[in-house]
């Protein structure tokens, strides 16, 4: 991780954070907004078994480690269906890295494949930003 801060208020939620996902944003505010926690932004439905896989590996690598890099899930409402530009306006934010290619196709009679995007936040924090795709 490149950006990796327990200073309390180095993570800077916008407001789009905090309306795509309350639950998730209230309990890094409830943390003092620290940058340290590792973002996975999922769909809610469509990428839910590649983020079970993912987080099944993600807590066993970590089981040994007295410190271990919290995991905070960023679910947006997006399924398999590519989504209309009105809707999409309200997710640029989270549509805007690689993962995204996966979950909208330009073809309409086609399906999304699951995808999830797993970031340090950096985007948010500072200029820099790491990113991993994983499909299924």
């Amino acid at each position: 991780m490149k950006k990796f801060s327990r200073t309390e208020g180095s993570q800077v939620m916008s407001e789009e954070w905090d309306n795509i996902d309350p639950v998730t944003s209230k309990k890094i505010h409830d943390n003092g907004d620290r940058g340290d926690f590792v973002a996975l932004v999922q769909r809610r439905q469509p990428d839910q078994k590649l983020v079970a896989l993912f987080r099944k590996y993600w807590f066993h690598g970590q089981s040994a480690s007295k410190d271990p890099f919290k995991l905070r899930s960023f679910r947006i409402d997006l399924d398999k269906r590519p989504a209309n530009l009105e809707k999409l306006v309200d997710y640029v934010p989270f549509v805007r890295s690689d993962h995204s290619r996966f979950w909208m196709v330009n073809q309409t009679d086609y399906l999304s494949l699951p995808a999830i995007l797993i970031t340090d936040t950096g985007m948010i924090q500072v200029k820099f930003f790491i990113f991993i795709i994983f499909i299924v």
